[in-house]
């Protein structure tokens, strides 16, 4: 199963760019490029238990994305249901009651039916249909190990242990942890599918060769210590030597895609400068072959077209055409990067007139002639709120320059949105952009939060999206335009 000491530490799905989820938005998928990959699963049962709720499934459509989707589906008086998801791949989904919270393995194209069975007066789920061994196998590890390595506390256990073992012991101990997962899962192997025997053997090995790998960077990261990294001896990292790293049978397991990322950067752990994206499509084939290398690469694109540098997106788009153009995870990021086009530096940016503070209507073609830095953010956004010290920062250097700061909140609830600029003294032009009245949003193509944008004094864009406030380059950048 999934980390959930890495889903706690950072966003594993990014490579390069930092993450941030926004509450309203799910990317949205072209029916035929979706088509091409994903398969329907089917899920039915009788439960009692949540008669006449409306139950959510939640599950992630395709391995690109970080939102995850959720299917709302209507279970009758007597508890029975039935619903159907679209997903291009096996992977642990959760069905989520006002009673129940549910996580098992779904394949793709799997039919799965789930009862809940008394015996000897304990409950315990029962599914039948197709993938029903694989759906079964994951409620009883979870079961198994529930005082353990499944257990709420688990992530804790790992800080703690962090704290009071040397680095070679904490990898003994990560070991020890991984060997008594890899046992269990060897002696229910007769009456498992060889591919989820695989992903589930790969999820075991890498969940904890993640953690070893990080551990000199999450020992302070799970402390809220942030830039601070564990001094390890250079022969800490040997292990790696072990393990095999190129394997196509573990492809579809999260960890593993994770553990080629953290692989990656480690190769240039002794580096003064990490490579920039390009360099990483590049160097990447020196270190993984065949799937690993194709799953590196075309998640490490999509990254660059969603937060990074659009000409980067499109210098990686002709090396990732000659390779990977007839193939369908490779169309799917098309679409997307195309969808992003307009954002190129140079094209015009799209307009919008919303509501200020005093209820007045601004529009940003009223600020032609000034350059203008607009904001992204909302009041229940952690992240958002961190970077205003430097935003107030940045436009107290810039004060009485030809240059205007927007902040677009994305609020719903309006006083909240108040609230907190008041709180936070956040100055500048204030706008509000509710998803429900405005197509702002959208027509920015916001999929995270913060998110920035530079544009000239013609109204068109220096970059989108642009460096965060704190970012010395955003300074050269408002400099420049300044002088144009």
């Amino acid at each position: 199963m999934n980390s959930k000491f890495l889903r706690k530490i950072k966003n594993p799905f990014t490579y390069f760019y930092p993450m941030k989820k926004v509450r309203f938005l799910l990317i949205v998928l072209t029916g035929f490029l979706f088509s091409a990959k994903a398969k329907t699963f089917t899920f039915s049962g009788t439960l009692p238990a949540i008669s006449n709720e409306t139950v959510r499934l939640q599950y992630v459509a395709t391995p690109f994305q970080t939102e995850i989707n959720e299917a709302l589906f209507a279970v009758n008086s007597k508890g029975v249901f039935k619903m159907k998801a679209d997903f291009w791949e096996g992977q642990i989904v959760t069905l989520l009651s006002l009673k129940t919270v549910l996580r098992f393995y779904a394949g793709a194209n799997d039919s799965l039916y789930v009862i809940l069975k008394k015996e000897k007066g304990k409950e315990r789920y029962v599914f039948s249909g197709s993938g029903s061994a694989a759906a079964n196998f994951t409620i009883k590890q979870t079961q198994h190990f529930i005082k353990s390595l499944e257990s709420p506390s688990f992530s804790l256990e790992i800080i703690n242990q962090m704290t009071n073992r040397n680095a070679d012991d904490f990898k003994k101990y990560c070991d020890s942890l991984s060997a008594i997962k890899i046992k269990y899962l060897k002696q229910n192997k007769s009456v498992l599918p060889e591919s989820f025997y695989q992903w589930q053997l790969a999820e075991n090995i890498f969940q904890f060769e993640n953690i070893k790998i990080n551990y000199p960077e999450w020992y302070y990261t799970m402390r809220g210590i942030e830039n601070k990294r564990l001094d390890v001896d250079s022969n800490y990292y040997l292990f790696l030597k072990n393990i095999e790293v190129n394997n196509d049978k573990f492809i579809h397991s999260p960890e593993y895609r994770y553990f080629l990322k953290y692989y990656f950067l480690n190769q240039f752990n002794g580096s003064r400068q990490r490579p920039n994206a390009v360099q990483a499509y590049d160097f990447s084939a020196n270190y993984f072959t065949g799937k690993a290398l194709k799953t590196f690469q075309l998640q490490l694109w999509h990254e660059v077209i969603q937060f990074g540098d659009f000409n980067d997106a499109t210098t990686i788009y002709t090396k990732a055409d000659k390779t990977y153009g007839d193939q369908p995870e490779f169309k799917y990021l098309l679409a997307i990067y195309n969808e992003k086009r307009p954002f190129t530096v140079g094209s015009k940016a799209p307009g919008f007139t919303l509501p200020d503070l005093q209820g007045r209507k601004v529009s940003l073609e009223s600020f032609l002639g000034k350059v203008v830095y607009i904001d992204f953010w909302a009041s229940w956004c952690r992240p958002c709120l961190a970077e205003i010290p430097a935003s107030e920062k940045l436009k107290k250097y810039f004060e009485g320059k030809d240059i205007v700061f927007i902040n677009i909140s994305i609020d719903e609830d309006e006083e909240s949105w108040r609230m907190s600029q008041e709180k936070n003294q956040i100055s500048g032009i204030n706008l509000l952009c509710k998803n429900n009245e405005s197509n702002t949003a959208k027509n920015y193509q916001i999929s995270t939060i913060p998110s920035y944008f530079l544009i000239d004094k013609s109204g068109k864009f220096i970059a989108a999206p642009a460096q965060r406030p704190g970012k010395e380059i955003i300074y050269k950048q408002i400099e420049d335009a300044l002088q144009k």
